[in-house]
């Protein structure tokens, strides 16, 4: 069994433990380009060395028998090669250097496992749609044709997913098994299962949420266990998955003839907890290690979209490189995807699915340090937004109704009042009556989704005020969600409110509520806070630019020539 150790230590002694197939991995890849050129002058070697011989047994001519001779060196070459199989079989996919680099660490990992004997578990985290799982898939095709007695189970979050991977396995397989002598079972090819003629291996490709068939393998892919936020933020959820990995795949585990395995958890970070993040903390202890000294029970290979650390970055970008600077656009690996997507999502979002960095949920989705505070309030303001979040009753089973009121001036949001209470739906209009005669309000905001639309119908004809009521439509599910996708005011320092001379209750009631969320008791004022602010609709934030130099940007051109 692994056991768990301290996650600071855990990252001191993983940071070390991982280098070793990174080191070797990126070594690889500088030695890729000078194999390429030495590759195709040993393959000429080799087809005029055999011309004679092809020409005699194939009764073909020199130019037909040279042709064969460098196509029968290549169809060796791919066998024992990823990159030159992922190249010969899969045309359409894109050699960036980011995408070279997780064919090559494959590549190490069956080098570790298959010709060395060892037990390979690698976890790899990687920002979404960049093809991690495209060259997954083509890695565990390889794999189950090089050894067709073994069986490769892959496994994803949902039946859906499985099904969609293991159709394009079975379409690779089918169109490439010839060249490793090999035929597909006629009563086994559901593109969930499937295998060869006979062999005694296959690839099963089963959803986490799903049932187990209890086969063993000895090459395990896990790709992405949590589909989305909502999976990663729910407990129960990232309990469960994890479970079935205990259960279902740490306990699945066959090993090759010379005692060598393949285990790969590649997925993107969501949350601190999950399943890399419980991996990373696993220790192999010394009395039960082969070599007496403790090990962690996987080495951890991050990949975060831009480089924010040059000591430590698997691919050896410099400060501030994204994944592929010289890819085209549409592509989303350059600098223009980095730069959109941080100023259109929140940063907790960034850091966790694009810099693989999650961050705990208690009390950081906004910091006290993103808040600006005023000593003297502005004389006037371009506008004044009163934000509602109403109830119904105000009896004890009722929440909390809550108002916050907003001066815009410039780019800046200014929290001018606010308060919370239970009240009757006749002291709540009153409330509203009063801030709008004392500030000349431009608009009162009500949620139509809390009230109804009736609700605000009936507003609009009682309140005896001059100021607009608009019904807000929220476009997002949850109150995290309306929070995050207006983060980049507050990280971009936007958001002032009033000293503690100015509100005494600035730090007890609103300040501890902004931060406690989304854990805290009471969200109120939280929700008119993100519902002012998504009205406003203006996503502007100062934040990290890529920066496009480095020496590995150079390496996916040079293998696209």
């Amino acid at each position: 069994m692994a056991r768990y150790r301290s996650k600071a230590m855990s990252k001191k002694i993983g940071a070390e433990m991982a280098k070793s197939i990174v080191k070797d991995t990126r070594g690889a890849v500088v030695n890729h380009f000078e194999a390429e050129k030495r590759s195709k002058l040993l393959e000429k070697d080799v087809a005029m060395g055999n011309v004679k011989m092809a020409r005699r047994l194939w009764n073909k001519s020199d130019d037909e028998a040279m042709a064969l001779a460098i196509a029968k060196e290549e169809t060796r070459r791919y066998k024992d090669y990823l990159p030159a199989f992922v190249k010969k079989v899969a045309p359409y996919f894109y050699f960036s250097r980011y995408h070279l680099f997780l064919l090559l660490l494959f590549q190490m990992a069956y080098e570790k496992a298959c010709l060395r004997g060892e037990n390979v578990v690698l976890a790899i985290s990687c920002p979404p749609q960049t093809g991690k799982t495209e060259a997954e898939h083509l890695f565990a095709s390889w794999l189950s044709m090089k050894y067709p007695d073994e069986n490769v189970l892959m496994f994803s979050y949902g039946a859906v997913h499985s099904s969609r991977i293991g159709r394009k396995m079975l379409k690779v397989v089918d169109e490439n098994c010839g060249d490793f002598d090999l035929a597909l079972a006629k009563d086994r090819q559901s593109i969930s299962n499937f295998g060869y003629e006979s062999k005694r291996g296959g690839i099963e490709s089963m959803g986490i949420d799903g049932t187990s068939t209890g086969v063993g393998g000895v090459f395990k892919f896990i790709d992405d266990p949590l589909k989305d936020d909502d999976e990663a933020g729910n407990n129960s959820i990232r309990d469960k998955k994890w479970e079935y990995i205990e259960d279902k795949v740490m306990t699945r585990s066959n090993v090759l003839p010379n005692g060598g395995s393949i285990t790969i958890y590649i997925m993107t970070r969501r949350h601190e907890d999950d399943p890399i993040g419980r991996l990373d903390k696993m220790w192999i202890p010394k009395d039960m290690s082969t070599d007496g000294i403790a090990h962690k029970y996987c080495e951890y290979v991050r990949i975060p979209f831009i480089c924010d650390d040059e000591r430590t970055d698997a691919l050896g970008r410099k400060l501030g490189e994204p994944l592929d600077p010289l890819a085209p656009k549409h592509r989303g690996l350059g600098i223009e995807r980095a730069n959109y997507l941080q100023a259109t999502i929140s940063t907790r979002r960034w850091l966790a699915q694009y810099q693989q960095r999650p961050t705990q949920e208690d009390g950081d989705v906004i910091k006290r340090d993103m808040f600006k505070e005023y000593q003297t309030r502005p004389v006037e303001f371009e506008k004044i937004v009163l934000s509602c979040d109403l109830s119904n009753e105000g009896n004890g089973k009722s929440d909390l109704t809550a108002f916050t009121l907003w001066g815009k001036l410039g780019e800046n949001h200014y929290l001018i009042d606010f308060a919370e209470g239970k009240w009757a739906f006749s002291s709540q209009i009153a409330i509203i009556e009063k801030y709008c005669q004392l500030y000349k309000v431009d608009k009162v905001l009500v949620e139509k989704r809390a009230t109804g639309t009736a609700v605000i119908d009936y507003l609009k004809q009682i309140i005896k005020i001059n100021s607009p009521v608009v019904g807000f439509e929220p476009k997002f599910s949850t109150k995290l969600q309306r929070l995050d996708s207006v983060e980049p005011y507050f990280t971009a320092g936007q958001i002032w409110i009033p000293s503690e001379k100015l509100n005494k209750k600035i730090e007890t009631v609103y300040l501890a509520q902004m931060l406690a969320f989304p854990n805290g008791k009471n969200d109120g004022l939280v929700d008119t806070t993100s519902q002012y602010l998504i009205d406003e609709k203006m996503y502007k934030t100062g934040k990290m630019v890529a920066d496009d130099t480095g020496f590995y940007s150079k390496l996916g051109e040079l293998w696209r020539r």
